[in-house]
């Protein structure tokens, strides 16, 4: 009612633009409206709803024509395929589709996230690190020494057999040897003092070589050395002899461990001396010390020979892994 009591001129001026269309297809499919705004852009008609004449100098659109100018952003095709493409539709439509920055907050808000994922990282690493660090590294050489007591209880224990392997042991003499024996023997023992002995020697050195090469080292260095050492007793050693035990074996892991220390390492250094000077007294003590009855020395040097091949073989492995 207010409306009508006013001049006309103020009516008319208050009133929607005579360009406008009366009536808009809203109702229509949304194909049919997306085809109808392409229409009125492409040719400039005042009856598609884009008046140009009173549009502001910088060229956009009325505000009348906002819901025109959405149906054909949406409908038609992305801001960057219309400029792809040369369209004339590209040059009106790319001033308001183009994304806005990202605010200076969210922005540093995303460069947080990314450090914080980063030092969860490194302590992750740090943490895995440390377990590998503290994690005994002495399963082979138990499993190595277990089977030392395995077999001579086997043997000695009447509760649990009582019964000597003389099969597994060493026979120098051609009639009874069998090549298995060259492995086998390094496991047998002839009495409990025999066993303590190398027992001490195998877990001490054993675990060294370990620490540093690894369960595949320690196993390696054992059998090589006590393979080596009674191969070198049985083509030296002729006559009725019968040998057994992993003394072999053992002064090759002497060896072995005194070198595997060395690194340049003040802590590494030292434990290669102590390591070293311990093994260099047991091989002087063969070669300078008299022969003792029931000790086969050919088997102990032939053991430490073969333990500085063993540390170069793993090394050298080790090198290439």
């Amino acid at each position: 009612a207010r409306a009508l009591a006013r001049p006309t001129g103020m009516s008319r001026s208050m009133s929607a633009p005579t360009s406008a269309p009366s009536t808009r297809p809203l109702g229509a499919p949304k194909a049919h409206r997306a085809a109808a705004a392409a229409a009125a852009v492409a040719t400039g008609s005042a009856a598609g709803g884009f008046r140009r004449a009173n549009a502001p100098s910088g060229g956009g659109f009325r505000a009348a024509d906002a819901a025109w100018v959405i149906v054909v952003r949406e409908r038609l095709a992305p801001p960057g395929r219309m400029a792809a493409l040369g369209s004339p539709l590209a040059a009106p439509l790319l001033g308001g589709c183009r994304p806005a920055p990202r605010p200076v907050a969210l922005r540093r808000r995303g460069r947080a996230d990314v450090e914080a994922k980063a030092a969860v990282s490194k302590a992750a690493v740090a943490q895995g690190a440390d377990a590998e660090e503290g994690r005994r590294r002495d399963t082979a050489t138990c499993l190595l020494v277990l089977l030392n007591v395995v077999v001579f209880v086997y043997e000695w224990l009447p509760a649990f057999g009582g019964h000597a392997l003389y099969g597994w042991r060493l026979h120098h003499d051609g009639r009874r040897f069998r090549p298995a024996q060259l492995l086998t023997s390094m496991f047998c023992h002839g009495d409990y003092r025999h066993l303590a002995s190398n027992l001490f020697g195998l877990y001490i050195f054993g675990r060294a070589v370990e620490e540093q090469s690894g369960s595949f080292g320690v196993v390696f260095a054992y059998v090589f050395c006590g393979l080596f050492a009674n191969l070198a007793s049985k083509l030296l050693l002729h006559g009725a002899y019968t040998s057994l035990g992993a003394s072999g074996a053992v002064f090759g892991l002497f060896v072995a461990a005194a070198l595997t220390k060395l690194a340049p390492d003040w802590r590494s250094l030292i434990e290669c001396g102590v390591l070293g000077q311990f093994a260099l007294s047991q091989v002087w003590g063969e070669l300078a010390g008299p022969s003792r009855a029931g000790v086969n020395k050919i088997a102990h040097l032939a053991g430490a020979v073969a333990g500085v091949v063993a540390w170069w073989l793993v090394r050298r492995r080790s090198t290439k892994t």
